[in-house]
């Protein structure tokens, strides 16, 4: 019986010692409106339709998948916010997008092909302002189409070159390519909806 009592105050000696420490939270930052306007205010199955410029009757379909929340509790109090986008399209190659938030009003933005070594696409925002690999535009003519308040940006992927964001439409530009430096074609936005 004393070995007994002696193992199983042991065992809970090991397991508060294992305990971990938890942080209350203090304080949120909070994605800056900007950043959720390009990249998060979509709901999980929003599709967005391109027409292949290459080939007039070619379309893609990009399907939000899944958007879930990725926030991050730095241990000294203070909870970032974030969130992953997982998008799905027809004829080119699966992507996330990452978003979190930074001191001072900032955040960063990652596109992801998902395929490693292939390349990422990234951005960082303060305070309105854009920079880390993307050029902020007033306007941009696409095609036909004149957008307003567009993001290109400036590097690619091995499967994504010429990628450009509208706020508040999301994707409205991009080429595509098949992991080894060919276009699968370039697509330009048609319409935006829900299934």
């Amino acid at each position: 019986m004393k070995y007994l009592a002696l193992f199983l105050i042991s065992i809970l000696g090991l397991a508060l010692s294992c305990k971990k420490e938890t942080t209350n939270v203090t304080k949120t930052v909070y994605l800056p409106q900007e950043t959720m306007d390009f990249f998060v205010n979509y709901d999980t199955g929003t599709c967005w339709i391109y027409q292949d410029t290459l080939h007039a009757n070619r379309f893609d379909t990009i399907e939000l998948v899944n958007k879930k929340p990725m926030n991050l509790n730095n241990g000294g109090g203070t909870l970032y916010t974030g969130f992953k986008l997982d998008f799905t399209p027809k004829k080119n190659k699966n992507f996330e997008i990452r978003v979190g938030s930074g001191s001072n009003g900032s955040s960063n933005v990652t596109v992801d092909p998902l395929v490693s070594a292939s390349g990422l696409l990234s951005a960082v925002e303060n305070n309105n302002q854009w920079s880390g690999g993307v050029i902020y535009s007033d306007s941009l003519l696409i095609g036909k189409t004149m957008y307003y308040q567009v993001l290109s940006f400036q590097g690619g992927t091995l499967y994504f070159l010429k990628v450009i964001y509208a706020k508040n439409i999301g994707l409205v530009s991009f080429q595509g390519l098949d992991g080894h430096g060919e276009t699968i074609g370039k697509y330009v936005f048609v319409k935006k909806m829900k299934k």
